[in-house]
């Protein structure tokens, strides 16, 4: 039977474990990550764990004094160890405990890790383009709170339940201006004119570990990076576009309402990067 920790506990994955009253079921009162591990290694751990202690703050959790850093990496491995999880996607989580209505009685974080299996050909780049559908029956709002990895993700479940009924691979969700803030899983990147375009932290989409590397590296190997908001018109006029996360690092997509879109650069753009850090971008 699988394990996963639960406040420095290990517990089975089938074990009851939380309370009927608990805020993080009932409102999404709690901020997650998803960590890549590969080869007995979490993969960007000190940029993951800093965004969430940063969304963590943002919400007003309080920590206790033993939990840090060290102690979650440290039961990251004792975790997949146990599991016997080589490379596998690490979920870590706080999250509110019982009390209040829509107030908050106990400010106090509590926190999950959960570890499953992954392939290592997941983060490889596909070989065939993804098809993508666009959804705007859900808005994400753009506010102070939208880039973090929150637990109200609404949007993103019925763009993924929207994108399974229409047989597409992922679904790209829109902000209150009409515009596109990032898909259910992942930052949009679009190359326009050889331009490389992701949506500003201010549309909305979620502040990715992997994004943040994008921007830092790509501009390094010689590529035209810029932040900018993405309309539907631009997004359909653009030359090719990839997505982005800290599982898959880069995939393409070849299909978006009618339009296709070719490979192009984005093989030789992944290829670049996976010779910057092949840890990283492996």
């Amino acid at each position: 039977m699988a394990l996963f920790i639960l406040n420095g506990k290990f517990l089975e994955v089938n074990a009851p474990s939380i309370s009927i009253e608990n805020r993080g079921f009932r409102y999404g009162d709690g901020v997650f990550e998803t960590i890549r591990y590969f080869n007995h290694q979490p993969i960007l751990i000190k940029e993951h764990l800093e965004r969430w202690w940063n969304g963590l703050e943002l919400l007003g959790f309080e920590f206790p004094a033993l939990l840090s850093a060290e102690r979650i990496e440290e039961e990251i491995q004792l975790l997949t160890k146990k599991n016997k999880h080589k490379n596998a996607r690490i979920r870590l989580t706080g999250f509110r405990n019982n009390g209040g209505l829509y107030d908050v009685s106990d400010p106090k974080v509590s926190y999950s890790i959960e570890s499953y299996p992954i392939t290592t050909e997941i983060s490889d780049l596909n070989s065939n383009g993804l098809h993508v559908c666009l959804f705007d029956a859900c808005i994400k709002a753009a506010d102070k709170y939208s880039h973090t990895k929150n637990n109200n993700y609404l949007p993103y479940v019925l763009g993924a339940k929207h994108a399974s009924s229409n047989q597409c691979n992922d679904a790209l969700i829109f902000n209150q201006y009409g515009r596109i803030c990032d898909s259910t899983k992942a930052n949009l990147f679009i190359i326009h004119d050889h331009q490389i375009i992701t949506p500003p932290i201010s549309e909305g989409c979620i502040a990715g570990v992997m994004r943040k590397q994008l921007l830092h590296i790509l501009p390094e190997l010689g590529y035209s990076v810029s932040e900018a908001p993405i309309s539907r018109e631009l997004l359909l006029n653009a030359d090719h576009i990839f997505l982005s996360n800290a599982i898959q690092v880069i995939r393409w997509v070849s299909f978006i309402e009618g339009k296709e879109y070719t490979l192009g650069p984005i093989h030789e753009i992944r290829t670049a990067l996976r010779r910057t850090n092949p840890i990283v971008f492996c």
